[in-house]
């Protein structure tokens, strides 16, 4: 399969809870080739590591039933050209509630195969395993989630700079490698989310880096910076790591709206994603950066990368803290 571009994610979504990056423009579709809330008591199970003995597709099932399902009756109603877009089960309260959501954009073909095909897991690959059940997932709805990359009020170090946010470290780095340490520095001069998207924007624009390198960038260090960002926020923030170890056993998802790769749609997407798969295990790989969409599970209507991204990075932090 060719290598396929899809639509910008964070649509309909205000400035402050865009994506961190375009990352759909930043990803390779290829055919399985690699390229680069609460303190309830937890009920889903505890999060496990596992090597994958066999090879190809891996299908999450519990009795009998394909975890894929739930994704295949769920993605089929973004499938129809009409304007009068409904979703399943949709009330007049549900439809009031997402007067501000835009309708999700037509997916091609080939995204809408990615998103319906179970994930292609390599052999040996370490796993985590989640319980599918709406009461063992966190949404990550705005920047006043802990787990957003433009949260901004849990200060951490690297590199002998202080950061305000993941995002701060993602793009004031892009900055100094592509355009050179002094916009790096005004960047983190900037005050609101908004005026430093629009200096990056600016900056690259003005220097004429083309979206190939930047693109390439993001690949070959982008998501490690963000990666490296997510576990020095929550290392060094003892209140944020104590509420990522109550969480430590569910999905966490970003709900984006209609974003189809970092996010997996609206919180209703995933609620009738979770009830009608409810009780299957939810597999996602944990050494993998997330680059080939292939390796990951579609959940709700898309392929959460923000929110394996931060689950990942709590795999990482619970070896690190033996949780």
């Amino acid at each position: 399969m060719d290598k396929i571009s899809v639509s910008e994610p964070g649509v309909g979504s205000s400035e402050d809870d865009k994506s961190i990056f375009p990352i759909s423009k930043a990803l390779d579709i290829q055919d399985g080739k690699k390229t680069i809330e609460e303190d309830n008591e937890n009920v889903g199970e505890v999060t496990t590591l596992e090597k994958q003995e066999n090879n190809g597709q891996v299908l999450m099932t519990n009795d009998g039933e394909n975890l894929n399902d739930a994704t295949k009756y769920l993605l089929q109603f973004y499938q129809s050209p009409s304007p009068r877009f409904q979703q399943p089960g949709k009330s007049r309260q549900s439809q009031q509630c997402r007067q501000r959501q835009k309708r999700p954009q037509s997916f091609d073909k080939r995204m809408m195969q990615l998103l319906i095909n179970a994930p292609i897991i390599p052999n040996g690959w370490n796993v985590m395993k989640y319980t599918v059940n709406l009461d063992n997932i966190v949404y990550v709805k705005n920047k006043h989630s802990i787990y957003s990359p433009v949260y901004y009020k849990a200060a951490f170090m690297m590199s002998d700079q202080v950061y305000f946010s993941v995002d701060d470290v993602y793009q004031s780095t892009k900055l100094n490698d592509l355009c050179g340490q002094v916009f790096a520095q005004v960047y983190l001069r900037k005050t609101t989310v908004g005026e430093k998207r629009a200096f990056v924007r600016d900056c690259i624009e003005f220097l004429g880096i083309s979206k190939e390198k930047v693109i390439d960038w993001r690949n070959t260090k982008g998501l490690d910076v963000i990666i490296k960002a997510t576990f020095n926020k929550f290392t060094q923030n003892e209140e944020l790591l104590e509420i990522m170890k109550k969480d430590r056993n569910k999905l966490i998802c970003n709900i984006f709206g209609d974003d189809s790769i970092d996010g997996c749609g609206t919180q209703k997407d995933v609620e009738i994603w979770a009830d009608r798969a409810k009780g299957t295990t939810c597999i996602i790989p944990c050494e993998a950066t997330p680059i080939n969409l292939h390796n990951f599970p579609t959940i709700g209507c898309g392929k959460n990368i923000q929110g394996v991204i931060i689950m990942i990075v709590r795999h990482m932090i619970s070896l690190q803290y033996n949780w």
